[in-house]
């Protein structure tokens, strides 16, 4: 969550410890084909604070950089195909970031 755009350098960065992506989120970029949906989506002025998610996908064909503003509120009233296919990639990431090591 940021108070003001200018913050968002300042986020630490959710990344593995292992030195390999833990398998079930290397499975859930394939199974939601994220490395197609680079963009940006949604609107930091629909929330305050602002719901921040940015991820870099790094694949053999290049980079795919993926930015969503407000994710929850874009899930409640603008809730396309590809705000979900994200959502689900996010949770599994957290899930992933959260389990003990």
């Amino acid at each position: 969550m940021l108070g003001d755009l200018r913050d968002a350098g300042k986020i630490v960065p959710v990344m593995p410890s292992e030195p390999e992506m833990p398998a079930q989120v290397v499975d859930s970029i394939g199974r939601e084909d994220l490395v197609k949906a680079a963009g940006v989506y949604g609107d930091p002025e629909w929330g305050e604070p602002i719901e921040y998610d940015h991820l870099i996908i790094e694949h053999d064909a290049g980079t795919a950089e993926i930015t969503v503003y407000n994710r929850g509120i874009m899930l409640l009233f603008a809730a396309s195909e590809i705000i979900r296919r994200i959502h689900r990639v996010c949770c599994v990431i957290e899930d992933a970031d959260n389990k003990p090591r």
